[in-house]
């Protein structure tokens, strides 16, 4: 199999760079959630490293609390109104 058939393979560590963009947050608030240990993380030769794992852990918490939200108001706190 050549490299243009080869199947993709994600990450399993993404650096501080390409966190910010899977998780779609901006330097300041990824450093604030992993110094607040929201977001586990861990160096590697002077880099900032966050697992995919963690990412993913991260994304689910943040469902579960979304959804919390609607059960205890009985709305979608994701709603946009007029």
């Amino acid at each position: 199999m050549n490299a243009v058939n080869a199947p993709y393979v994600a990450p399993l560590v993404h650096d501080l760079r390409g966190a910010m963009t899977r998780l779609h947050l901006g330097k300041t608030k990824l450093r604030e959630l992993i110094d607040a240990g929201e977001i586990l993380a861990f160096k590697d030769g002077g880099k900032i490293m966050v697992t995919e794992e963690e990412c993913q852990r991260y994304v689910a918490r943040k469902l579960r609390e979304a959804s919390a939200r609607r059960r205890l108001t009985g709305t979608n706190p994701m709603a946009i109104s007029d």
